[in-house]
């Protein structure tokens, strides 16, 4: 199961499963609202293998925090954090075992200006995979994903673009490439995903 597949790294990493013979299960609005968290605690993720907390979104950034709404804010903690957890939380609890990969960011190696919610979102994603781990490590794997400067179009739809240039952009393609060798290699628990002129 993946969320967020309608394009970016979601929609290139089901491409590539579908291709190579995998069934893949889609989390996405309008069926899935994560930013609904009541609706969220009803998806059924049973006899799944791989959940990829992948969708997120940065309504906001750009903006001093004093400057957002509140609506974007809690919107960014739902989407971005909250749904993941318990899209995790009901997957372990659904199946005797099985992989759960996070995708973060590289903001959170790399606090910018006007990125407080989201930086705080994604480190509290980065967190909480760590946390999980300790307490599920003997059935389940838990996988973080650090992607760093990835070509979409995600920082164009919160008016960010000034935050960033466009040196050293990876293709999504790049990093759908990444979650396969994860999920084909047992034993990757983190890795970044950059380019490695940077």
């Amino acid at each position: 199961a993946i969320t967020g597949t309608s394009k970016g790294i979601g929609k290139s990493t089901k491409t590539a499963l579908v291709k190579r013979g995998d069934t893949v299960v889609s989390i996405n609005r309008p069926e899935f609202d994560l930013n609904d968290t009541i609706a969220v605690q009803s998806i059924d993720l049973s006899n799944i293998d791989i959940l990829i907390n992948n969708a997120g979104h940065e309504l906001g950034m750009g903006k001093s925090f004093n400057d957002m709404t509140q609506s974007d804010i809690i919107s960014q903690v739902n989407v971005n954090l909250l749904s993941p957890m318990l899209l995790t939380h009901q997957f372990i609890n659904q199946n005797c075992k099985g992989t759960v990969i996070n995708i973060t960011s590289g903001c959170i190696n790399d606090l910018k200006k006007s990125t407080a919610t989201y930086f705080t979102t994604k480190s509290g994603l980065s967190c909480f995979t760590k946390a999980v781990s300790k307490d599920m490590k003997h059935s389940f794997r838990f996988v973080e994903i650090v992607p760093r400067r990835i070509k979409t179009n995600f920082h164009q739809t919160s008016k960010a673009s000034d935050l960033y240039n466009n040196d050293y952009i990876l293709d999504v393609n790049e990093v759908s490439k990444v979650i396969l060798f994860i999920i084909d290699n047992p034993y990757i628990t983190n890795i970044t995903v950059k380019d490695p002129r940077r």
